[in-house]
């Protein structure tokens, strides 16, 4: 027992230690993947990917595969389908185009209907061959997705992002994960260590108005379900940062 005393900073340190290489890979690699989502369903890389074959993978849909192509023309097949997506235009490397559209693509589906795709202010927007918006949200009745008339399946800027990695966005929310984690670390200290929740009492001035001011055991009582309620708080965000 005093032998697993004496070695008790040190344990704790290598745990802290542990936790804080776990904290860093985890955020490194999660939140630098790019993902992209088709009919609602969340795609990123396959670690199958060649560079004449890119592979997307997806927990809940089918797999895409990407093969490009000569002529700035992309092949895309899901589901045994082909679609292709042709580039017209590209100046998202030009800040100082003065085009309206910074990219344009065409989007052929394999019944022959073309969509045409445009990238704007980083914001990307379909429009069908009549030049009506194409919207991009779903809408579920009972749990079953309802596509409006002459509404695609898949969403042309799904394949767009498919065929472009710039195009795709980030997994989650960086800041919120380390803003979760901020918060967390402060919680278990609140809830821990009373020398950390007597230094919050000195910081909240309050003793300023107080004669011979001590915080009292309902202040650290207090203190400790604070603690509590924060790391609840860290675990919601950190959810919400996925």
């Amino acid at each position: 027992m005093s032998l697993l005393r004496s070695y008790k900073p040190m344990i704790i340190v290598l745990l802290l230690m542990a936790g804080i290489v776990a904290v860093w890979i985890f955020g490194a690699t999660y939140y630098s993947q790019h993902i992209f989502h088709a009919a609602d369903h969340k795609y990123k890389l396959s670690s199958a990917s060649h560079p004449n074959r890119l592979q997307y993978i997806s927990s809940t849909g089918p797999l895409i595969e990407v093969q490009p192509g000569q002529d700035d023309q992309v092949q895309i097949t899901i589901a045994k389908e082909e679609y292709v997506v042709e580039k017209l235009l590209d100046h998202t490397d030009s800040p100082d185009s003065q085009e309206d559209s910074s990219a344009e693509y065409l989007v052929t589906y394999p019944d022959g209907e073309v969509y045409r795709v445009r990238e704007s202010a980083g914001r990307l927007t379909a429009e069908d061959s009549y030049g009506n918006t194409v919207n991009r949200h779903s809408v579920y009745i009972g749990g079953v997705r309802k596509l409006a008339e002459d509404e695609p399946y898949y969403h042309p800027v799904a394949f767009v992002q498919a065929a472009y990695e710039k195009h795709q966005p980030l997994q989650g929310q960086r800041w919120l994960y380390v803003l979760s984690i901020l918060l967390l670390i402060h919680g278990c200290c609140l809830f821990l260590f009373e020398r950390y929740q007597t230094f919050w009492f000195w910081m909240s001035f309050e003793w300023i108005y107080v004669k011979n001011p001590q915080p009292s055991d309902f202040y650290y009582f207090c203190t400790k379900l604070g603690g509590i309620f924060t790391v609840a708080v860290s675990f919601v965000m950190f959810y919400k940062s996925l």
